[in-house]
């Protein structure tokens, strides 16, 4: 809900709104969003702003909430589906390079790890 009013307050700045929506996209990469899933939101968040504003709210208004719900559901999808697997690799690798040095499988087997010149 902030990172949405923050969005809408930037609306004035084509800039701070893509670094807005990119940061709430990389925020959300552990969720599963999909097309169907936008098109659900996007149709619930317009349904309750019609249900509270009701005929204040006129085509237009409507319209360009609903362009950009679009424009932030597609930004998270294309967010994860281009470094989801990325990070995963990164979080792995570093993962193994902090790993405590017993539970290594590449050690010495007669435990001398020192280099014979």
């Amino acid at each position: 809900v902030n990172a949405f009013n923050a969005i809408i307050q930037q609306l004035s700045d084509p800039i701070s709104v893509k670094q807005t929506v990119e940061t709430v996209a990389f925020q959300h990469l552990h969720v599963e969003v999909t097309v169907p899933l936008v098109r659900v939101v996007r149709d619930a968040i317009a349904d309750v702003l019609l249900a509270e504003v009701g005929p204040r709210c006129n085509g237009a208004a409507l319209a360009g909430l609903r362009t950009l719900l679009n424009y932030v559901g597609g930004s998270v999808i294309y967010i994860r589906r281009t470094y989801s697997d990325r990070f995963k690799i990164i979080a792995s690798s570093w993962a193994q390079a902090n790993r405590p040095r017993e539970d290594c499988n590449d050690s010495d087997p007669d435990g001398d790890d020192d280099i014979q010149g």
